[in-house]
């Protein structure tokens, strides 16, 4: 479970972290053109060190990314079941905030790409090359 979270982390640096010049480790992954948001609490912030100075909890990286799902309306969580030491195992949609509003037209679209039935009526999913991507990660 530990590697899903921590690419997680990395996943969601790139996506909505926004740093200041005095923690330069997550400047790495930044993209060049990119704006990122001030606003959201960075990792280091949240644990008290820098990302990947020492190991970090299950339940305080839980907790960041629980925190990144409240603070962007680009990322949601939801516990989708608990292992079998009683932790929770976390489902993400990290997606554009317009994407998060229409999630279901997107699988159910995807879906009947996949099984060969009729999309759904999305008038975004009609052609494959305007689908949104659809990957999934998972860990064990």
């Amino acid at each position: 479970m530990r590697p899903a979270i921590f690419a997680l982390i990395a996943l969601c640096c790139v996506f909505l972290i926004g740093r200041d010049a005095q923690a330069a480790p997550i400047d790495a992954f930044k993209i060049d053109g990119v704006a990122y948001n001030d606003a959201i609490t960075t990792p280091d912030a949240f644990l008290g060190h820098g990302l990947g100075d020492q190991p970090v909890r299950h339940d305080m990286m839980v907790g960041y990314l629980r925190l990144l799902a409240q603070q962007s309306p680009r990322l949601t969580v939801e516990t989708i079941g608990r292992s079998h030491e009683g932790r929770p195992i976390l489902f993400f949609a990290v997606t554009s905030p317009d994407n998060h509003a229409r999630l279901e037209a997107i699988r159910t679209a995807h879906v009947g790409r996949l099984t060969g039935e009729a999309p759904a009526a999305d008038p975004d999913a009609a052609a494959d090359d305007d689908a949104p991507a659809v990957v999934w990660l998972n860990y064990g």
